[in-house]
């Protein structure tokens, strides 16, 4: 979270230093949404909450077993 901050506030320095830069065109299509993360398909969802729940429950393991072994 910070590095975007970072990168967000990187970008606009850069912006006020160059003013007349060329900068990205994007169409109406292409911008991103809140409603677009209701289209995600079902294994979709499955899939990132299998992975939230493993790296939550492996890593923090893997952190303490090596204290224990």
């Amino acid at each position: 979270m910070v590095n975007a901050f970072g990168l967000v506030w990187l970008d606009r320095e850069n912006e006020k230093r160059n003013p007349k830069a060329e900068r990205a065109v994007v169409s109406e299509d292409e911008k991103f949404k809140w409603s677009d993360i209701y289209e995600f398909s079902t294994s979709f969802w499955l899939l990132t909450g299998s992975c939230v729940v493993t790296y939550m429950s492996v890593f923090p393991y893997i952190q303490n077993a090596s204290d224990l072994l």
